[in-house]
């Protein structure tokens, strides 16, 4: 397998980007018994938390979850790795000017909320220039769209437009998930049916 760069950008704080970092890395690592490694770009200490939840200490750079690599800190100034044979997860939180780090990973998934407070939220990410710049050349490709805090698996059409033209992006809801290391039924058979578009698996 070629190696993959994921990037998870949030539209809002609180959209939940590192819980579904955390979710993907469990399905790679677990489910598909893929060699992962996952970067904690700006200043969130999320994953500081979280090896302390699993180990009871916290390391300085990186810890290991079975298959996982974890890397905290990671500078937003770095490149995003492919390494082959591995997938590369990003947490960008949401962080604006981590936009052009995400654009540069083979799948962007951007996290955001049902709520009425954050409808705008998908408009706006996509009147981003970068943004409109790379679907302009390329297309809505690559770009996945889940809406934290629904119903796991339901879906809604999100409509962008620009340029003269329109794109329809199918955008899945993800409900709470308990477990971050052992995944239900529904949200494995969600990332199976969103990575097989992204002809992941």
């Amino acid at each position: 397998m070629e190696g993959c760069a994921i990037g998870v950008y949030g539209l809002h704080p609180a959209a939940g980007t590192t819980h579904v970092v955390m979710l993907l890395a469990s399905y790679f690592s677990d489910i598909h018994k893929c060699k992962t490694e996952v970067f904690e770009t700006g200043e969130q200490k999320s994953f500081h938390c979280f090896e302390h939840f699993l180990q009871g200490k916290s390391s300085r750079n990186n810890f290991r979850t079975k298959r996982c690599i974890y890397y905290k800190y990671e500078d937003l100034n770095s490149n995003i790795h492919r390494k082959e044979g591995r997938i590369c997860i990003y947490d960008f939180g949401c962080q604006d000017k981590a936009v052009k780090s995400l654009l540069l990973c083979d799948e962007k998934w951007i996290v955001g909320s049902t709520g009425i407070f954050h409808a705008g939220d998908w408009e706006a990410f996509f009147e981003k220039k970068e943004v409109k710049e790379q679907i302009a050349r390329k297309g809505t490709s690559g770009f996945h769209l889940l809406k934290n805090h629904g119903d796991t698996a339901k879906q809604s059409d999100v409509s962008v437009k620009f340029d003269g033209r329109s794109y329809t992006i199918t955008a899945y809801e993800l409900g709470t998930e308990q477990n971050i290391l052992r995944l239900s039924k529904g949200v494995r058979n969600l990332f199976a049916k969103m990575n097989t578009q992204a002809n992941l698996y």
